[in-house]
């Protein structure tokens, strides 16, 4: 299956679809560290794993509450405070901004603007004959 999508899609296809994805993932990390998030991972590409467990104003359950009210779908761990967020390329501009709502929220913050990031990306990874 994943062959056939990366066929179908073809090298600049999927390129530009990682781009999306990963540029998206990365506005969302920002303005979660702006509300004063704590984001786990060093190095990402569409997941993110935010820790609550440092977080004074709010907690894992309460992300989760607000989340579950607004109808977004979110990775919780059996530790409460740490929540997985995965953005795909059905996401959008929206669906980010919708998730940094919930995590304002949840803090009794106002969401911050969203400015889109930059993209980090310089191998080229398809560039097998196959393409």
């Amino acid at each position: 299956m994943a062959g056939m999508y990366a066929v179908y899609h073809g090298a600049d296809g999927l390129k530009r679809i990682a781009i999306r994805i990963h540029v998206l993932t990365a506005t969302l990390n920002q303005a979660l560290e702006n509300l004063g998030y704590k984001q786990c991972n060093e190095h990402f590409f569409d997941t993110l794993l935010i820790d609550l467990s440092q977080h004074t104003n709010t907690s894992g359950l309460r992300v989760r509450r607000v989340a579950e009210l607004e109808q977004i779908n979110l990775r919780y761990f059996d530790n409460e405070d740490l929540i997985g967020i995965s953005i795909d390329e059905t996401c959008t501009l929206d669906d980010v901004a919708r998730i940094v709502n919930v995590f304002a929220e949840a803090d009794n913050q106002d969401a911050p603007e969203l400015t889109p990031a930059k993209r980090h990306f310089r191998k080229h990874y398809t560039a097998t004959p196959s393409f």
